[in-house]
């Protein structure tokens, strides 16, 4: 079992999706870059938009139903942190992963759940940037 532990949030996509919150989300990894698509309807003008999250170096990614059956051997440490794309500053799946390269990249591992659609993300690269939606 891993341990994953002290999550720490480091992005709040709340700040953009209305508070009824994300209508889906979507998947695309290309040239080791993952994206990770919040997709909502406009507060103002009541279309569809989209909050876009681009993981770089992504080596392991995974959506599942939240809740539902864990998938993986890890016992984590969330917090209070729902809703808000955390980090674990903890993690010994994320270790295993940076002996895996011989340290080659400095990794983190992150997650963010979304309770609107009841899905989760978890992600381990070697950061992220935000596009916001304006």
């Amino acid at each position: 079992m891993y341990q994953v532990k002290n999550p720490k949030v480091v992005f709040d996509p709340y700040e953009y999706v209305p508070s009824w919150g994300e209508s889906d989300i979507e998947l695309n990894f290309k040239s080791n870059v993952l994206v990770l698509s919040i997709i909502f309807d406009d507060e103002e003008t009541n279309k569809e938009t989209c909050l876009k999250i681009f993981f770089k170096n992504a080596f392991f990614y995974k959506v599942e139903s939240y809740p539902g059956v864990k998938a993986m051997n890890c016992i984590y440490d969330y917090g209070d942190s729902q809703s808000s794309l955390i980090e674990f500053s903890e993690s010994e799946y994320k270790e295993s992963w940076e002996e895996h390269f011989k340290g080659l990249f400095q990794l983190s591992h992150y997650k963010i759940f979304f309770l609107n659609i009841n899905k989760s993300v978890e992600v381990i690269c070697e950061g992220f940037q935000v596009e916001k939606p304006f």
